[in-house]
């Protein structure tokens, strides 16, 4: 029970990876990263992924603690 957390997952792998590193990142298991295999990610690919969904939820909490504007996060071609 306590690998599954109290909300469900989504059935896509990667974003049932990115749930569990945004809501519950110590609950990730064996499970899920062989579902990112089956996926054909490699350790690489999931290093990556784990990388772009921190730095993401790092932004988010930067933008909610600080109040900062959210255009600060975007990227404009300007």
């Amino acid at each position: 029970d306590d690998l599954q957390g109290f909300d469900s997952r989504p059935d896509n792998p990667i974003a049932a990876f990115a749930f569990i590193g945004t809501r519950y990142a110590n609950r990730s298991s064996r499970q899920t990263i062989d579902d990112l295999r089956t996926e054909g990610f490699d350790d690489l690919g999931i290093l990556d992924l784990a990388i772009a969904i921190a730095d993401a939820n790092q932004w988010a909490r930067f933008h909610r603690l600080l109040g900062l504007p959210p255009e600060l996060f975007y990227f404009t071609d300007n």
